[in-house]
């Protein structure tokens, strides 16, 4: 965009001045709110401020500064140790080889992190279960499913993943069971679709996901689940337009109660 756009063009000539004659240690020292001899355009140091006031701080031994006051308590709920609220198959910690296979160090960490936030979430909103979108490989489900014991429902538009999804659930289920041969938890359940299209209403979707959920999660049934509590939207880097459309997808729809997306390709955006 930078060169189809012609965006430098469009700046504030001020700032095409400034821009241009400063250098590169002028310019990251500016960045860092360090002191430099330049005089920048009033109206550039109003946006760096404007930027560092609006950013999510990414230091996580610290409080976000942003949190909407209707649900500060749910905030500090989320903040709280998983370990004292939500139910975790604790068993499971010793076997974070079977989870870590064919899983990035990076992504690993992510979803250790994203499947507690969405455990949290789960519980607040009482949902029946989770629907994951563009869940790729399963490895965000194993997650869940398994250590938390959450109904989850994949969504993935590639057969070939879902196909890979399905295979790895059997191996892991199996060597789950050589280590624990008590061990009993539902696995994923695996659907090649799109979650939703242009219109982004995907009406006959939530009657679909209430039929997975009460016929194929047998804890949901031997207890007194309600299989009609709704769902949660999940979504670990869906790409481009997805997040998107599953933001439109979650305000259109009454059962959706909760959604929790980390989007990734945004240069694909178009909506």
């Amino acid at each position: 965009d930078f060169y189809q756009e012609d965006l430098w063009s469009k700046l504030p000539a001020p700032w095409i001045q400034t821009l241009e004659s400063a250098s590169l240690e002028e310019l990251g020292s500016w960045i860092l709110q360090e002191k430099t001899r330049r005089v920048w355009p009033l109206s550039l140091l109003a946006l760096r401020q404007l930027i560092n006031s609006i950013t999510v701080n990414r230091d996580p031994t610290k409080t976000t500064p942003f949190v909407c006051r209707s649900t500060e308590w749910r905030h500090s709920f989320l903040q709280q140790s998983t370990e004292n609220v939500i139910p975790r198959d604790k068993r499971l910690d010793k076997f974070k080889n079977l989870f870590n296979r064919r899983v990035k160090d990076k992504k690993r960490h992510e979803i250790e992190k994203f499947s507690e936030i969405i455990a949290k979430c789960r519980h607040l909103s009482n949902a029946t279960g989770v629907v994951d979108t563009g869940a790729g490989m399963g490895h965000l489900a194993r997650e869940l499913a398994y250590k938390y014991r959450i109904p989850i429902i994949c969504i993935e538009q590639d057969r070939k993943l879902t196909d890979l999804a399905k295979k790895y659930d059997t191996v892991f289920g199996q060597q789950l069971k050589s280590h624990l041969a008590e061990f009993i938890g539902s696995p994923p359940q695996h659907l090649c679709a799109k979650i939703v299209d242009e219109s982004c209403r995907g009406d006959e979707l939530p009657s679909k996901f209430k039929r997975i959920f009460r016929d194929e999660f047998p804890t949901l049934q031997s207890t007194a689940s309600n299989d009609d509590n709704g769902f949660g939207l999940i979504g670990l880097h869906p790409c481009g337009d997805l997040a998107a459309r599953l933001l439109k997808f979650y305000a259109e729809q009454s059962d959706a109660k909760f959604i929790s997306v980390v989007g990734c390709c945004y240069m694909k955006l178009t909506l």
